[in-house]
């Protein structure tokens, strides 16, 4: 995958010799970014060096849980990549030393780190298999010693678990889409026993996303609707929006979804709804963010019911038209359900 690249160099002068040598790494631009530094040397604060980074949201935990799966998946899949780009970076393979989520902000939905005071370059050297020895909390591993008196990959290892018991128990598997559990399932309990690497990690996760964008992990599901849905033209639906948890919206329930079908198979899971907005509106996986009109699907008491309309305005949606689904095919939509069906018409 072909990434921008953002060059920071640093100076040839003999006083700047002590500046980090990771200042002068070619990093991804949709990682983390170092804007510059300056080095300052004089009598009062000898050599101090300022990294000047680009802005994020501190990472809070209970804030994430309460986020939608996809928006998660997001987090855990920015990582990845990063992590991917550290096991290979031009200066080797690079160890974050603090892994603490407080060394992470978020920018623009992706995660990104901060500090890299603790980071390292150094794989660790190593007379025997028992030298390579990596202790953590909950269990332990040894690596190989490899022949040339390095312990293999541990600064990727290091790396990857720390990933799987900061990020990936608590955000990738809960709440998911229901086919995608079993490969979630499977990465997050071969990350925490690091049967994998960072590239089959990382390929995994492209895969997850892969499926997600582009409906296939819909096509291996049964779909029988509980409930016949009518496609209402110019309406609306006023004041009848409940509460699901996890949602993009506070005060509604409002979520993403493939097409049409995932939404009716969404609004027959819940006893509330009873009709649903499919809006213009598209999520962080769509490749071409389409502008199609919103519809408002709601359920029939009888099969050939025909529901009335309102004028009312909608605080949340308005739609002015509706279209054929095959307008808009491959782009993920935001969702409102409701909890009741078209009010009368005026």
């Amino acid at each position: 995958m072909l990434r921008k690249k953002c060059l920071l160099c640093t100076s040839s002068s003999e006083k700047h010799k002590s500046v980090p040598r990771y200042v002068t790494l070619i990093l991804p631009c949709d990682f983390f970014q170092l804007y510059g530094y300056c080095y300052q040397d004089s009598n009062d604060i000898p050599d101090t060096l300022t990294a000047i980074t680009e802005l994020g949201s501190p990472l809070e935990m209970i804030q994430l849980l309460q986020t939608s799966w996809e928006d998660r998946f997001r987090i855990c899949l920015s990582l990845v990549r990063l992590l991917h780009y550290l096991a290979h970076s031009p200066l080797g393979s690079v160890t974050l030393l603090d892994f603490r989520p407080r060394q992470f902000v978020i920018v623009d939905g992706e995660l990104k780190v901060t500090d890299l005071d603790d980071a390292s370059i150094e794989e660790s050297s190593c007379t025997s298999n028992s030298d390579c020895f990596m202790e953590f909390p909950a269990r332990n591993f040894t690596l190989p010693c490899s022949v040339e008196g390095r312990c293999q990959n541990m600064n990727e290892m290091r790396n990857l678990y720390n990933a799987y018991r900061f990020f990936f128990t608590y955000l990738l598997p809960h709440s998911a889409p229901p086919s995608l559990r079993p490969l979630l399932d499977k990465i997050v309990n071969a990350t925490g026993e690091l049967h994998w690497g960072i590239d089959e990690t990382a390929a995994q996760l492209e895969r997850v996303l892969n499926l997600y964008k582009s409906g296939e992990y819909l096509q291996n599901t049964t779909r029988i609707s509980k409930s016949e849905y009518r496609r209402v033209p110019e309406a609306f639906i006023p004041d009848e929006n409940y509460r699901c948890w996890p949602s993009y919206h506070h005060k509604g329930c409002l979520l993403s979804v493939f097409d049409v079908n995932e939404a009716i198979e969404i609004c027959d899971s819940y006893s509330q709804c009873k009709a649903f907005v499919l809006t213009n509106q598209t999520t962080w996986t769509v490749r071409c963010a389409g502008r199609g009109p919103t519809w408002i699907f709601t359920q029939l008491s009888q099969p050939c019911d025909c529901c009335s309309l309102t004028t009312k305005p909608n605080r949340f949606f308005h739609t002015s038209s509706w279209v054929f689904l095959s307008d808009v095919r491959n782009v993920l939509l935001l969702v409102c359900f409701c909890q009741q069906g078209l009010a009368e018409g005026r």
